[in-house]
């Protein structure tokens, strides 16, 4: 730990040597040595007395890392260790501020050298796990997690290259290890001189951490990177001696699907991976490693010809019939197949010209495996007291189909037609929260893969979501409500075929008063409100996307519908559920955006100003009672719907407004509330006209804080 924190706390002495001294090869000779100690200590076995030893170095050199790649800056102040930007395998490398420091990086390119070869050693799976094939335990799982990060500092200094190349080097010296000592063994014994020598084994431990170190560093690698990746596929293949092997088999198995970019290029050697992939479907231990890596090489080769969909479909249906196959694996594959079924109309998403021979084939397939899905769910339907655990798979089956299969024709539209018809069925069998939220789900899916070609059943399929909330008012269908008036609002005219949108926006509205109908009708007063925080929340997210959306019904409501969603918005800040009061807030931010929407002097700005400002003092009252401490404040100041963008948008548009209701409210609050204002000069803060949106939540922060240290 003294080693660990003195070199943490003398970041600089290590990226820069004239900053503390004026002896800079003294100090270069500290901070070698320093660095040398921290590098004995990560080599301390985890598996002994004292694991934590070897973690304590970790946090020195992930900001040892970020400081060379940001340019020599100090991010020391960062004391959140590993909280990396790019802590997902998948994602994405820091933002360089300075860009990478080349003269630092060539210095310390030895120790990052070091320290990946020390990780390797201390990922490694104990060999009784691993020779037993029990599940990994959760100690050696959290010391594998932590130097897993500290493979990817390394591979940020290193880079994806010179890391697989250092692993595969690593991987070479064991395989040659182990043959010469086989020569060397086989040549004892063959000439009788002392005694049978016994050939050494593979350390198949250190194979395993080896291959798991290749799949962090691979998002690193160029995508035209041969030297080292077509060897390493060879030795994949010919791990076959090692199959007993659970643990060595799935980390083999996942690195094909991370380096699934390089068999886009190589599309020579799919068949004999696929092949294998296929073979390791058929066991339950290595199904669904196998099905995630099929998935994600037929998404990366989705436009190389030959791959065999119909016959992973048939195989997939296969091991469903004895059981043999997960659930989520069985996902997996069939996001896969969609995409690759849906490549040939990829061309007409670009803006070219679909080929109509290939859209006929692709949808064809689509068909051939969907449609007895369809009929499946029909035959479950028939099953006496059907349970939703029988309903669900087909159900998530059809989801992922309509989600990752993309066409320019209309069998999509086809078979959601004929789909709903089915859910309606099973909402009356099995009306359970569970069902209706993954119905919705797989209608969300749908209906973003269909676009104009559904308008014809816009009107249907509206009222059937207004009648199954009103049927059964769960918050399901008020999120399905938002999807469908977040796609059909936005749609653009295609093929010269125009679109009448105000027919269309009367048809969202429609479905949007029919439900709000049903939710005031349920949901009346704050005590039912805080039965159902989850319907509230989606309700107010609902009314929100319709402000965005097409906000011209609002306004133009009749019968004081406008009035009676926005006072029950207000009722709706005291209720003491985060998510539930930022869609409520989020309604507010879209409200009042649109006091600027239209042109200034028009009807519609013009209602829209009385409408809103007729509340104003209210909502600002409801504010800063939340504020105060008097309620809970849950979102201050955070993205999609916040205390602080709503005040902030009540006073531009209402300035001189707002200096009134201010006024007025001040006295209203407590003394103690009071007397934190007058010393924070809040009315100052906020009525400033140069006051910016971040000083202006500055100051709402600060209130906010005083007020609750001071009711605590």
């Amino acid at each position: 730990r003294l080693f660990s924190e003195t070199a943490e706390n003398c970041m600089n002495m290590f990226i820069d040597d004239s900053v503390s001294t004026n002896l800079p090869s003294l100090n270069q000779q500290y901070s070698e040595a320093l660095i040398h100690q921290l590098l004995e200590c990560a080599q301390f076995p985890y598996s002994s007395s004292d694991a934590n030893i070897c973690k304590m170095p970790m946090k020195f050199f992930y900001e040892l890392s970020l400081a060379i790649h940001c340019g020599g800056s100090n991010t020391s102040e960062e004391n959140n260790h590993h909280n990396h930007s790019y802590d997902n395998i998948n994602g994405e490398k820091p933002v360089r501020v300075n860009g990478p420091n080349h003269s630092l990086i060539n210095k310390y390119i030895p120790v990052f050298q070091c320290l990946l070869e020390i990780s390797v050693t201390q990922m490694m799976i104990p060999e009784t796990v691993m020779m037993s094939n029990i599940a990994i335990p959760d100690d050696v799982l959290d010391i594998r997690g932590a130097w897993k990060e500290t493979v990817l500092d390394c591979s940020l200094i290193l880079g994806g290259v010179t890391s697989t190349g250092i692993l595969c080097k690593m991987l070479q010296m064991e395989v040659e290890a182990c043959s010469n000592s086989h020569n060397n063994a086989n040549t004892s014994n063959s000439t009788g001189s002392g005694g049978a020598i016994a050939a050494r084994t593979m350390n198949y431990c250190r194979v395993e951490s080896l291959l798991f170190g290749v799949q962090l560093v691979s998002p690193w690698l160029p995508r035209e990177e041969d030297r080292f990746i077509a060897p390493l596929i060879e030795f994949l293949g010919q791990l076959s001696a090692a199959s007993h092997l659970l643990h060595l088999q799935v980390t083999a198995i996942e690195l094909y699907g991370l380096l699934s970019f390089w068999f886009e290029s190589h599309p020579q050697q799919l068949q004999a991976v696929m092949q294998r992939l296929v073979l390791d479907l058929n066991h339950p231990q290595t199904s669904s490693a196998a099905a995630l890596t099929l998935m994600h090489i037929m998404r990366q080769c989705s436009n190389v010809s030959g791959l065999p969909v119909a016959e992973l479909h048939s195989h997939i249906m296969r091991l469903r019939s004895t059981f043999s196959l997960s659930l989520e694996a069985e996902i997996h594959m069939l996001e896969g197949i969609a995409v690759v079924i849906s490549s040939p109309n990829s061309s007409g998403r670009n803006g070219q010209q679909s080929n109509p021979t290939a859209v006929a084939e692709s949808e064809n397939s689509f068909r051939l495996i969907v449609s007895p899905m369809l009929e499946e769910l029909q035959a479950v339907l028939q099953t006496p007291s059907v349970q939703a655990t029988q309903l669900v798979p087909s159900i998530d089956r059809l989801t992922a189909m309509f989600r990752y299969f993309h066409t320019e024709g209309s069998c999509v539209v086809d078979l959601l037609v004929a789909l709903i018809p089915i859910f309606k069925q099973v909402l009356q069998v099995q009306p359970s929260e569970k069902i209706c939220e993954r119905i919705c789900r797989c209608y969300k899916q749908a209906i973003r893969n269909t676009g104009g070609r559904f308008l014809p059943y816009l009107p249907a399929f509206t009222a059937h979501l207004a009648e199954q909330f009103a049927a059964n008012p769960v918050a399901a269908f008020l999120y399905a409500a938002s999807v469908v008036v977040g796609e059909f609002s936005s749609l653009r005219p295609r093929d010269n075929n125009p679109i009448d949108m105000t027919a269309v926006a009367e048809c969202l509205y429609g479905m949007v008063w029919s439900m709000s109908s049903v939710f005031f009708g349920r949901f009346s007063s704050l005590e039912q409100f805080e039965q159902k925080p989850d319907v509230v929340e989606e309700y107010f997210f609902l009314m929100a996307k319709a402000l965005q959306s097409c906000p011209t019904p609002f306004i133009t409501s009749t019968n004081g519908a406008a009035q009676t969603v926005i006072q029950a918005a207000i009722s709706g800040l005291a209720l003491k559920h985060r998510e539930a009061q930022k869609g409520v807030l989020l309604f507010f931010e879209r409200l009042l955006q649109l006091v600027s929407y239209w042109a200034a002097d028009s009807p519609l700005n013009i209602a829209t100003r009385a409408l809103v400002g007729s509340y104003g003092a209210v909502l600002l009252q409801a504010l800063f009672t939340m504020l105060s401490g008097q309620m809970p404040a849950y979102a201050l100041d955070e993205n999609n719907g916040c205390i602080s963008d709503v005040l902030w948008y009540l006073r531009k548009r209402f300035p001189a407004d707002f200096e009134t209701w201010f006024r007025d409210l001040l006295p209203r609050l407590s003394e103690e509330a009071q007397a934190i204002a007058r010393q924070q000069e809040l009315y100052q803060s906020l009525c400033d006209k140069h006051a910016t949106q971040k000083s202006f939540g500055a100051a709402l922060d600060r209130y906010e804080n005083s007020c609750r240290a001071n009711t605590c």
